[in-house]
This record gives C-alpha cells, sequence and structure tokens, in this order.
C-alpha cells in the first residue's frame, strides 16, 4: 500500500509563492483536514492546471496569428494563389512568345553577317533584350477583384 505523502497550507505557500487563500481554493479536491493536504493530488491537480494554461496560451497565440495574417490579407500584404498563378503563367507566355519570335526576327540580320562573332553577337544581343523584358515585366495583382479571406 502507498503511504500518503501530506504537506500542510503553509509549505504549498512557500513553494507555488501564492497566497494561503489560493492555495485553499485551487487545491480544495486535495485537502485531507484543515491546512493538510495530499501531496501526491496537489501535484496532479497542479500539473493539470499547468497543461490547460499552457493550451489556453497556445490557443491565444493561434488566434492572435490568425488576426494578423487576416489584417495582412485585407491590406494586401498576401495575394490569393490563383492570381499568382495567372499573373506567372502569363508572363511566361509573354517571355515563351518572345523567345519563339526570335528566328524570324533575327534571321534578317544574321543573313547580312558573314563572320561567327557577328551572328553570336546578334544572338546574343536579342536573347538579352528578351531577358531584360522578363526582368522588368511587371505585374498587376490590386486589379484582380477582391474577394473575402474569411
Amino acid at each position: 500500500m502507498i503511504r500518503k505523502i501530506t504537506v500542510s497550507e503553509s509549505k504549498l505557500v512557500s513553494l507555488f509563492k501564492i497566497s494561503e487563500r489560493t492555495v485553499r481554493e485551487l487545491y480544495s479536491e486535495a485537502r485531507i483536514r484543515p491546512g493538510i493536504y495530499d501531496f501526491r493530488e496537489v501535484i496532479e491537480l497542479y500539473i493539470s492546471r499547468q497543461t490547460l494554461t499552457n493550451i489556453d496560451l497556445e490557443i491565444k497565440e493561434i488566434d492572435k496569428k490568425t488576426k494578423i495574417l487576416k489584417l495582412e490579407i485585407l491590406e494586401g500584404k498576401y495575394h490569393k494563389v490563383e492570381d499568382v498563378t495567372k499573373a506567372v503563367t502569363d508572363m511566361l507566355a509573354n517571355f515563351k512568345s518572345k523567345m519563339t519570335s526570335l528566328p524570324v526576327k533575327l534571321s534578317g540580320e544574321i543573313l547580312d553577317v558573314k563572320d561567327r562573332l557577328g551572328i553570336e553577337k546578334i544572338l546574343r544581343d536579342g536573347i538579352n533584350e528578351a531577358l531584360l523584358e522578363l526582368t522588368e515585366y511587371k505585374v498587376n495583382l490590386e486589379d484582380e477583384d477582391e474577394e473575402n479571406y474569411s
């Protein structure tokens, strides 16, 4: 048989750094008689309260992060995946069109050039122009229809 370990109210006050009244309120279930408590029950109650407190704190933190995220969405700091996907697809389609038109565009210039370095320069300039256009591509997501994110 396991022997009960008892602890006095004053010992709990000094252990948990709380008032006698708080000890009586929090650990009334572990009270054996006035001023004496079952220490094992006190510890179990303490742990369960700490777990609940931690869960409450986590829930509050998640709620806070959710509210911040919703606010940032409303402020336009984020965009819907569909909008970004459409913008990137349009950008890549424009780039592909530019690149596939290079042979037709540059073939006339290349015909007149007889040396390899001249041909390479014409091709490099055409490719660099397409790449520059890609780097300067402006995506406008503000014109998309705004929907609720709630």
